[in-house]
């Protein structure tokens, strides 16, 4: 579970939102917030600012369940020669055109393309330091981008350059 902090700075009155890079499954939302002598416009802002980081986390919630169904979909047959394959440029065409801001936030709270995929597939038993994990989910996510290019193009944009399938490799080569 991931929690999303908003703080209000007493002495500024500047808001700010803690989160990390990346999530998996359930986003909660919460608001710790100080009493303040801040002028009643300042906490206008504030509030304004807080409803705004609930919405966004709530669209990346949203964009989570909906991204989920999406791989996995997705992911049935894929890299199985002559078997039936989902359409998968139909797919993509019909969930980014009914669900493209809810599923874009996801990807952009998760970091990245690979990332959601990695963040919706990931089990108990499954670590995402798992190579073989890690590279099942780019393959998945560079195919996604593949079909994005001609269908959505700003999807190609969240595909992580670079992406280390071994986390343990660290040297530059």
């Amino acid at each position: 579970m991931i929690r999303i902090t908003i703080e209000i700075d007493p002495s500024t009155g500047n808001v700010m939102v803690n989160q990390p890079s990346s999530i998996s499954m359930p986003i909660e939302v919460s608001s710790e917030q100080e009493s303040s002598s801040a002028p009643f416009e300042e906490n206008a802002d504030v509030v304004a600012e807080e409803q705004k980081a609930l919405r966004q986390a709530e669209l990346a919630r949203q964009g989570m369940e909906i991204f989920a169904t999406f791989v996995a979909t997705w992911r049935q047959n894929f890299g199985v020669e002559n078997t039936e394959q989902p359409d998968r440029a139909n797919l993509l065409d019909r969930t980014l055109s009914d669900y493209s801001i809810q599923v874009f936030s996801f990807i952009r709270y998760s970091g990245g393309l690979t990332n959601a995929v990695m963040n919706v597939l990931i089990a108990p038993n499954i670590s995402k330091e798992d190579i073989a994990f890690r590279q099942e989910c780019r393959l998945l996510a560079e195919n996604m981008s593949q079909v994005a290019s001609i269908i959505c193009p700003p999807l190609v944009d969240y595909l992580e350059y670079p992406f280390k399938i071994d986390p343990s490799n660290m040297a530059l080569k």
